[in-house]
């Protein structure tokens, strides 16, 4: 989440962390159930982070619930760290999974007390 970083959204570390977790686990459940490329659009609206992930398979697939599966948990994590996450169905092309994130009060202001830059955004292709 190097956009992240540079556009200085004010998130803490421990969130940074989070969020790279939470992006992850949706690149890899697009591109295993694809198998094909997805495009990552990130947002910031606001005081908010959208992560939207695309893929070409218009199925949504949660995880099995099998305790002794080695995979198909990676949206249990999403559920309990972002503020909110969700997909909808993108007619004839596939699906967008997307999360957010709140920004943390607590860092500094990335525009050092010129107000905050809003409503940024910037998409990638993942091989």
């Amino acid at each position: 989440m190097d956009i992240v970083r540079f556009w200085d959204v004010p998130l803490s570390g421990e969130a940074l962390q989070e969020l790279e977790l939470c992006a992850s686990e949706v690149i890899a459940n697009a591109m295993e159930h694809s198998k094909a490329r997805c495009t990552v659009t990130v947002r910031r609206v606001g005081e908010r982070l959208r992560v939207e992930v695309a893929d070409s398979n218009p199925v949504f697939e949660r995880g099995g619930a099998d305790p002794e599966a080695t995979s198909g948990r990676g949206l249990i994590l999403v559920e309990a760290l972002a503020h909110a996450w969700g997909w909808h169905p993108v007619a004839g092309v596939g699906k967008v999974v997307w999360f957010d994130f709140l920004e943390s009060h607590e860092a500094r202001c990335p525009t050092y007390g010129w107000g905050t830059a809003r409503n940024l955004c910037a998409q990638s292709l993942v091989a």
